[in-house]
């Protein structure tokens, strides 16, 4: 493939500097205690605190395991190939998914639901009318709103692809790198986004970050279907590779480098940004062109990644917008 102009014709300022981006038991004896009213009463206080205790122990027991089942269950994610939720059902319907059988609860009456079904029956997929508990079963308690299907796992794309795309469309690449990014919610925003505002895909670790699963299927309301995914073994050499394909890396950071409203941002760009904890790690970095932050004004110095990524990737699209109505 050859070099996506642009590259080498762009003034990118200077590199921005690398920064940020844990009873006793008091046994007292009185000889001269000799009422038996006084014994009776101490025996009988100590009693009661002796089952005080006990019960005590007991409830910080039923605590702790009541916290381990919630964890545990906190935990546990839907198989791969199984979506479930109103948008994700109906997006990979319409997209063609392979898909081997849906499942709509017997309570659904609505537009939603008789559209999902004729989407099946058009596509010859078997659909089941069932109860609410077997689809809670299902998908582990998650949130489905009456909808499930079992899917062939969403397919990931080569980054070259998405270049290919772009510059098929005649528009300027936007490649989104998420580094770490753990949230299965925060990646399925991040990807709502990307398909919302145009840009042209995501790049994900295989190591560290959260993959394509049922959870980023909701929380992307469907929007994955329409976004090419690639997961990389190394993110870094996957940045000096997307640089020799002409590709300038700006990596967002929540208090260095320049603003983003004052960077030039219509060239073909792979945008970097960091996990929800850590943010961009320090080789990632070094590895950028240049850093970018959002000026913040409240009290709080940084956003959410997939905020963050909405917010840059507007002002990306704005400053392209004016670029091309110039030339």
């Amino acid at each position: 493939m050859g070099q996506v102009e642009h590259r080498n014709s762009r003034n990118s300022g200077t590199k921005a500097n690398k920064s940020v981006g844990g009873r006793n038991g008091v046994n007292k004896s009185r000889s001269n205690v000799g009422n038996s009213a006084k014994s009776s009463v101490r025996n009988d206080s100590g009693s009661r605190v002796s089952r005080a205790n006990a019960d005590a122990d007991r409830a910080t027991n039923a605590s702790r395991v009541a916290d381990s089942a919630a964890t545990q269950h906190a935990a546990v994610e839907p198989p791969e190939g199984l979506l479930y939720g109103s948008n994700p059902v109906r997006e990979a319907l319409r997209k063609g998914r392979p898909i081997t059988r849906v499942w709509v609860s017997r309570d659904k009456n609505d537009r939603i639901s008789a559209e999902i079904i004729s989407l099946c029956q058009k596509a010859n997929i078997p659909f089941s009318k069932t109860e609410k508990a077997y689809l809670d079963r299902m998908c582990f308690g998650m949130p489905h709103q009456g909808f499930a299907a079992q899917a062939a796992p969403k397919a990931y794309t080569p980054w070259q692809e998405m270049i290919a795309a772009a510059v098929e469309n005649g528009e300027a690449p936007l490649l989104l790198l998420l580094d770490e990014v753990e949230d299965p919610y925060n990646l399925g925003a991040v990807l709502r986004s990307i398909d919302a505002l145009g840009a042209h895909g995501a790049v994900i670790p295989k190591h560290r970050a959260a993959p394509l699963t049922a959870g980023v299927a909701r929380a992307s309301a469907g929007a994955w279907e329409y976004v090419m995914v690639d997961r990389v073994t190394n993110m870094a050499m996957t940045i000096d590779k997307m640089k020799k394909e002409g590709l300038w890396v700006i990596g967002a950071t929540a208090d260095t480098g320049q603003t983003i409203y004052h960077t030039d941002m219509t060239g073909p760009i792979a945008l970097v940004l960091g996990g929800e904890n850590k943010g961009l790690s320090p080789m990632i970095q070094k590895k950028c062109d240049l850093l970018v932050r959002i000026p913040m004004q409240g009290k709080i110095n940084s956003l959410n990644v997939s905020a963050a990524a909405a917010v840059i990737m507007s002002e990306i699209i704005r400053q392209r917008s004016i670029w091309s109505t110039e030339t």
